[in-house]
């Protein structure tokens, strides 16, 4: 490959990996994934079989291979000793030929990674940013166990000396291509693991990793096995791709390797669609969505085969080697440039991978032999990583570090939410046995006993953390204590005789539901009627008809409401404004038909309207 087509190809795939990484995070494409996967990968295939007819515009488009990259039978390469052709950026060698099934398992393993992508994605309060950093390390690693019989110890002429030593026997052991493998593997962790520390300071998501709801370690196992799918991808790519003869033909292959997986995204989303219920058919095609296609898949197509080129001619350890100390390079930049602000306080939080980084990546063109990193010579590489070392030790160590003489208005917040939760906690707890839970509910409740079973739910309930706060609960169950039993009943059973209202009836301990058709809201019903089955044996026979939707169904009248207003919340009234009203007219009043609202009440955080007295006409 031509110097000048080294550096576009480089150039190509470091603008479309760039443009990637941050499309991602500015358009929806990901509020449907399998859609937008199958969409894009598509349209990705197209692009490259269209490049295919037009190879011959590319510098290389007769896409003969050159004549280092000749494999003998012995598996050596011509021209070049087997260490340098195996650990070598400016020489390559040939891998051995694919598999009978590589095509399948390359599109099932593009399909997988996708998959815990998009996972992964929906959490990444919970993820660990940069541990990608270590793919070429797993790369390099693989190389020197797939031709581990090249690193063998050349046999020492001095054997049966009995004056040998340990020092003797180190000195065979790093003698020959092994010094590259420990350098080439050495520098290539170091350079990892700074831009690891580098993107690991990038918070792409101001939420917590909650521990009842989200699991740490569950994705942190699905990043590890979408690093193992990585490799794996990048592998049976380069065994597909590296025996293809011509630009064409590897154009080609990786427009039958994508338009192959975007139907197999496209068979997932259509069984989700149709055993998922239709109403969840949704597909916005709109002019913002259909930009987005073109243009995401546009670089991916780019990042491919330009990536897969630059790999062919040299191997998968170059192109990703130099992907990785380039990008860690610049977040690390980042980091050292917003030093002093609420998220970069430590200095040796910033300059530490920066140290890793110059030294890693210097280190490792020397030793895997890249004599240029696009344009730039390995000498001025070193030269500008060494004066990048200079400029942001002495810019970290001469920025003044703020300093705040009072916490955070956000940390003040929390502090105050914190004591507040805590406090709330221990009164929602207070019952730590049967007879506390019952004077606790008489005390909150106006001296009324407990229903039946309350020992029951007690032993059920003190599973939780919560067993005496309910007053969300009693506010909302407060207008139906003044109902009949038998007048509650009857209007149960209309509302639940509505198609449109979703049903729980409990029966001789048995529980049964009707949903209301959506699936969203049946999933919620599912929930309840599973909680509920887990003491239903204490509940007598009733019918409970559920509003699922946003709004309510119901508008009680003013005669309805009236009681639980003149009554329930007179207390209230009394607490929150300070002072009686000053009159609160009675229910069966003579005249009270020509009255209009007489109390309003509006409940915010910490203010409430008093209510007034409206004279008659």
């Amino acid at each position: 490959m031509a110097r000048s087509m080294v550096v576009q190809v480089l150039a190509f795939c470091l603008l479309s990996l760039n443009f990637i990484s941050q499309s991602l995070k500015r358009h929806s494409l990901t509020e449907q994934p399998r859609f937008s996967s199958f969409v894009v990968l598509l349209l990705s295939g197209g692009w490259c079989y269209a490049a295919s007819h037009h190879s011959k515009w590319i510098a290389f488009g007769d896409g003969r291979s050159s004549a280092k990259r000749h494999q003998v039978r012995d598996g050596h390469s011509a021209g070049c000793p087997s260490d340098e052709a195996v650990l070598n950026g400016s020489s390559s060698h040939l891998p051995g030929h694919p598999r009978r099934y590589s095509l399948p398992a390359l599109i099932l393993f593009i399909v997988l990674r996708l998959e815990i992508f998009h996972r992964v994605n929906y959490q990444p309060r919970c993820a660990s940013p940069g541990i990608e950093s270590f793919l070429c390390v797993i790369l390099i690693c693989y190389e020197v166990l797939s031709n581990r019989r090249r690193w063998g110890v050349p046999p020492s002429e001095y054997v049966d000396d009995p004056w040998r030593s340990v020092f003797d026997d180190l000195h065979d052991w790093f003698t020959g291509p092994r010094v590259t493998m420990v350098l080439v593997l050495s520098s290539a962790f170091v350079f990892a693991t700074g831009a690891y520390l580098a993107a690991s300071q990038i918070t792409e998501s101001t939420f917590t990793c909650f521990s009842p709801v989200d699991s740490r370690p569950l994705t942190l196992f699905l990043q590890m096995v979408g690093l193992a799918l990585d490799t794996a991808i990048i592998i049976l790519l380069w065994r597909i791709l590296a025996w293809a003869r011509t630009v064409r033909l590897r154009l080609r292959v990786l427009a039958s390797v994508f338009a192959s997986s975007s139907l197999v995204f496209g068979g997932l989303w259509l069984g989700s669609v149709i055993f998922g219920g239709f109403r969840r058919f949704n597909v916005a095609f709109g002019s913002l969505h259909g930009l987005d296609f073109l243009m995401d898949s546009a670089a991916l197509a780019t990042f491919m085969s330009s990536a897969t080129f630059w790999m062919c001619e040299t191997s998968p350890i170059t192109p990703i080697s130099v992907l990785t100390f380039l990008a860690g390079t610049w977040c690390s930049s980042l980091n050292v440039l917003r030093m002093g602000d609420w998220m970069h306080l430590s200095r040796v939080d910033a300059l530490l991978p920066v140290w890793f980084l110059a030294f890693g990546a210097v280190l490792f063109t020397f030793s895997h032999d890249i004599r240029s990193v696009i344009f730039v010579p390995r000498l001025l590489l070193t030269f500008l990583f060494m004066a990048l070392l200079c400029v942001a030790t002495i810019f970290t160590f001469t920025t003044q570090m703020p300093t705040f003489d009072d916490r955070h208005p956000i940390s003040e917040l929390m502090y105050q939410a914190q004591t507040k939760h805590s406090r709330w906690l221990l009164e929602a707890g207070t019952s730590q046995s049967l007879p506390v839970a019952v004077d606790v509910y008489q005390k909150r409740h106006a001296d009324r006993a407990p229903p039946p079973n309350f020992d029951e739910w007690y032993r059920y309930a003190s599973e939780s953390l919560i067993v005496d706060d309910f007053e969300q609960m009693d506010r909302d169950i407060a207008p139906f204590w003044d109902l009949a039993p038998a007048e509650l009943r009857s209007r149960a059973d209309a509302m639940a005789a509505d198609t449109g209202v979703a049903v729980i009836k409990v029966q001789n301990g048995e529980v049964a539901k009707r949903d209301s058709g959506e699936d969203a809201e049946n999933a919620d019903l599912e929930e309840l009627e599973e909680m509920i089955k887990l003491f239903s044996r204490h509940l007598p026979d009733m019918v409970l008809p559920i509003n699922l939707g946003p709004a309510p169904r119901i508008l009680p009248s003013w005669d309805d409401r009236w009681p639980e207003a003149s009554n329930s919340s007179l207390g209230s009234l009394e607490t929150r404004s300070g002072s009686m009203p000053a009159y609160i007219p009675r229910k069966n009043e003579p005249g009270l038909e020509h009255w209009p609202i007489l109390l309003r009440v509006r409940l915010w955080p910490a203010r409430f309207e008093a209510p007034t007295r409206v004279f008659p006409d």
